[in-house]
């Protein structure tokens, strides 16, 4: 039921839905939805009231909807001659569909950082997550096929940190060929939820909707130094200046590498992303593989991100990073040090 509501809101995002119609799609689903606060009564007035006309009249103008002998009516405002149509109540009940309800259980089922808000009239922010060391943010619009490529690229200036945005419909998508490559190369993927979501547990299809998008990007990118290692144990790192590292497996040579080819790039303005500072910062207070200063509640989904930054680089699966809430410090499972004294490779 659901994909079907989201399609007829497509159509019009402030459509109302008659009781009737939604009992005969489903009455168990109605009353689900009605539980979830999906669907929420409106409050209809009976002397304002009309009804679709559905007789073979050339005018197609929506009935009258009075009250005669303590029974409602559907007449033709006019044609006298059309006999009176007896209505039942749930001809008359109607529900809006709360798209910030359905959000958040989308939300709480694929456990997305952030707070659901609107970003304005026609678009809803509702979260990010880390997905495969990439950060990826989503929003929400009824009328994305009908925007043009500069205002939806326009919508990564609301998620500053994020690889990748996802942008969803309801129920259609973008099917030029042109606006999809300027996205394409903008990081935004736009789907639908009918194509993305499934409705029986909210979980999105992340592999189907991101593992392309990965993979071109993949393609795009010149090839970065890629470290060979099993064992956090045997990865040394230094930041020796704001921009760059040298690094070492073992006993192997130090190599260097910069912010970019470690993966802490912001690829819409080409610049250090936020995560590189707040690594510098663990580096910087990092003394025997143990950080003790105290950071801001926030961060832990920064360092999850650093996490999969340092996995893709690195190779090693577990984390690197973990916090000990006994001593209230963050344990660093390699040696790290800031702004070597001796840079020089040896």
């Amino acid at each position: 039921m659901i994909a079907w509501l989201l399609k007829e809101l497509e159509k019009n995002p402030t459509s109302l839905f008659r009781k009737a119609d939604l009992l005969k799609k489903s009455k168990a689903r109605f009353e689900k939805l009605k539980q979830k606060g999906f669907l929420t009564y409106y409050q209809t007035s009976d002397s304002h009231e009309t009804y679709p006309c559905n007789l073979p009249c050339p005018n197609a103008c929506p009935m009258e909807v009075v009250p005669m002998e303590g029974k409602l009516f559907a007449i033709c405002p006019r044609d006298s001659e059309i006999s009176p149509i007896p209505l039942d109540r749930n001809e008359l009940d109607k529900y809006a569909f709360c798209i910030e309800k359905f959000l958040e259980q989308v939300r709480m089922a694929n456990k997305l950082g952030g707070v659901l808000h609107r970003i304005d009239k026609d678009y809803l922010y509702f979260g990010y997550m880390t997905y495969k060391g990439h950060r990826v943010d989503f929003i929400f619009g009824f009328t994305i096929t009908r925007k043009s490529v500069l205002e939806l690229t326009g919508l990564k200036r609301f998620c500053a940190d994020d690889d990748f945005l996802v942008v969803f419909s309801p129920v259609s998508v973008i099917e030029d060929v042109s606006l999809k490559r300027e996205l394409d190369r903008e990081r935004v993927v736009q789907t639908s939820f009918t194509s993305s979501l499934n409705f029986q547990t909210y979980q999105l299809f992340l592999e189907k909707l991101l593992s392309g998008a990965i993979a071109r990007e993949g393609a795009e990118t010149e090839q970065k130094p890629q470290a060979k290692t099993q064992e956090w144990s045997e990865v040394s790192l230094d930041i020796i200046d704001d921009e760059t590292v040298r690094y070492k497996i073992g006993k192997d040579n130090w190599q260097r590498a910069n912010y970019a080819e470690l993966g802490f790039k912001n690829k819409l303005k080409g610049l250090p992303n936020k995560l590189w500072g707040i690594f510098k910062t663990l580096a910087e207070n990092c003394k025997d593989q143990v950080i003790e200063f105290r950071t801001a509640k926030n961060i832990s989904k920064d360092i999850d991100r650093i996490c999969g930054t340092l996995k893709a680089f690195f190779g090693p699966q577990d984390r690197p990073i973990r916090y000990n809430k006994k001593n209230k410090i963050w344990n660093i499972a390699f040696r790290l040090t800031f702004k070597s004294q001796d840079s020089k490779d040896s």
